[in-house]
């Protein structure tokens, strides 16, 4: 003990472990870090807990994420995931290891993606490209409605559906795209370019959910750039109600899914028609007023006029209200004709793809038949090949059968029983 300074001050280990946790814990620079690093030693304990370490080529430091916080984490973690953490440092008095507190965790990429993602929405955004001055209306009554999507998947089936159910009359046209990958953003301009020499009224952009990246082809500047110049409508459903994409801010709407960019598209031809039942019955109501204030104008007339003049006047004005009445009664029935005939001629191309339907339905059954009769146990018994069993059992290897044993020999047409008198192999 000669050898120890007088002077300095004797403390314990826990007095040691308590001010180094003292002092790293007030550091402000080591109250909120952003830190990125792999994940390794992965734990998920059942008490909700994330314990875990971080480590990149030549250093590692244990991380523990509390429940609350790991309770908000939108993905799951896993070993050799690269992250980046925000954070603090902690001390663990109790063995003097230091760690960091993890608050939040982000995958190492994604937040490059945000980056870019805000920078281009800022550029286009200062060209005026979400203007809603430059927006187009969409028309009331579309009769060819454009859809650009993945041939097969929900989002399509829930289109057409909607359609179908609220506006039948309409012809429908699908261009099919790539909706995720490298190449989807190049494939959905080409089906733009392709759907606008054609008569589309309106056009719908639509593909389901995704992560950012699934649903990052639709933050292309150049896609950005050919909706905004497009001379067709477009109504945009990207991703999920949350999911905003660079196309929806640049397309004259947004519609929160599938079916909702569907019902934005069309009417409803349920209130369509009882709208045009309305107005007939105003117009009758209208025409019957007119009529009967005009007759009494004339009446009042009949009073001030010699016989004649009355006879002419009243001869004329009938003769007028003859031919409104008439134009409006023409009017009318055309209206009505024309919704008819779009009507019958809808049910008829249901009708016939039904039928096509079946008919291929029953072909491909027939074909089915065909190919079980091919493999038919049977079809090989009229080759003149024969089914030996013994105990009711097939016989399929010359060791599974003795000399003087009865077997039972099934050929084309009918049995037989033999008895066995000589073995021998194949050679």
């Amino acid at each position: 003990m000669s050898s120890v300074n007088k002077n300095v001050k004797i403390i314990s280990v826990s007095a040691l472990n308590n001010y180094l946790k003292s002092v790293l814990e007030s550091d402000f620079y080591l109250k909120n870090l952003l830190i990125k690093g792999e994940i390794s030693n992965y734990k998920h304990h059942s008490s909700g807990h994330l314990y875990f370490t971080l480590k990149d080529e030549t250093s590692r430091v244990n991380c523990v994420m509390f429940r609350t916080s790991a309770s908000k984490l939108k993905f799951s973690l896993e070993d050799g995931m690269k992250i980046i953490l925000t954070g603090s440092i902690g001390v663990y008095a109790p063995n003097g290891a230091y760690q960091i507190y993890v608050q939040e965790i982000e995958k190492d990429g994604l937040g490059n993606l945000y980056l870019e993602l805000e920078k281009l929405k800022k550029k286009l955004e200062e060209e005026g490209l979400f203007d809603e001055s430059h927006k187009k209306p969409l028309p009331k009554y579309p009769l060819h409605i454009g859809v650009i999507s993945a041939k097969e998947g929900a989002a399509i089936q829930d289109i057409l559906t909607t359609i179908e159910r609220r506006w039948p009359i309409a012809k429908v046209s699908l261009f099919s795209s790539l909706v995720q990958g490298e190449n989807a953003s190049a494939s959905v301009i080409e089906a733009l370019n392709k759907a606008s020499t054609s008569d589309i009224d309106v056009m719908i952009l639509s593909r389901g959910g995704g992560s950012i990246e699934d649903l990052w082809p639709f933050n292309n500047e150049e896609l950005a750039r050919v909706i905004y110049n497009y001379k067709i409508p477009i109504i945009s459903a990207i991703g999920h109600e949350i999911d905003f994409t660079i196309a929806e801010f640049v397309s004259d709407k947004r519609a929160p899914t599938p079916t909702a960019a569907a019902e934005l598209a069309t009417p409803n031809i349920v209130e369509v028609n009882k709208i045009i039942r309305d107005n007939k019955n105003y117009l009758d109501r209208l025409m019957k007023r007119y009529l009967e204030d005009k007759y009494k104008d004339l009446s009042i007339l009949q009073k001030d006029l010699d016989v004649n003049t009355y006879k002419s006047y009243l001869d004329n004005k009938r003769l007028a209200f003859t031919n409104l009445k008439d134009k409006f009664l023409n009017y009318q029935n055309n209206l009505i004709k024309e919704n008819e005939r779009k009507i019958d001629n809808h049910k008829e191309k249901l009708i016939l793809g039904i039928n096509n339907y079946l008919v291929n339905l029953n072909n491909s059954f027939n074909r089915s038949i065909d190919k079980l009769d091919a493999l038919s146990p049977l079809k090989v018994l009229k080759r003149g090949y024969a089914s030996v069993k013994i105990s009711n059992k097939i016989v399929v290897d010359i060791n599974s059968i003795n000399i003087d044993d009865i077997v039972n020999v099934r050929v084309d047409k009918g049995s037989f029983k033999a008895k066995v008198l000589e073995k021998g192999k194949d050679e």
